[in-house]
């Protein structure tokens, strides 16, 4: 998918979930770096990386444009060690940096400008 296509459904998404659901922020997180995926041949290795770094580059230019979405640094080194035994899908050591990255984020980054602009009424309750 073309990366203006992936953003606009990132942000219909985004969109949706603030003006459907009332979400103050939605976190985003990057594509991983597939030109490191040992269970990928070359060269479909080297252009699934490539069209994964533009997307993640016109993803992180979308999000600089908003304050109410954001997107999670996750550096990921992809090797057999961290990826499950078919070489291609995240092992638990993957989901398991995910997580901390995701929620670090959200705790360092999110949460306190959530708090800093709630309305008066609700930091009494």
């Amino acid at each position: 998918m073309p990366s203006h296509h992936a953003v606009a459904a990132r942000e219909g998404l985004a969109n949706w979930c603030r003006n459907a659901l009332g979400v103050q922020h939605v976190v985003f997180s990057p594509l991983p770096p597939v030109h490191e995926m040992p269970g990928l041949p070359q060269p479909l290795r080297w252009v699934a990386g490539s069209d994964a770094r533009r997307h993640n580059v016109a993803m992180e230019r979308w999000v600089a444009t908003r304050t109410d979405v954001s997107r999670v640094g996750i550096q990921l080194q992809l090797n057999r060690g961290v990826l499950a035994s078919d070489g291609f899908h995240p092992g638990e050591p993957v989901y398991r940096q995910t997580s901390v990255a995701i929620s670090k984020h959200i705790a360092d980054h999110v949460w306190p400008r959530l708090h800093l602009h709630k309305p008066a009424a609700e930091e009494t309750h």
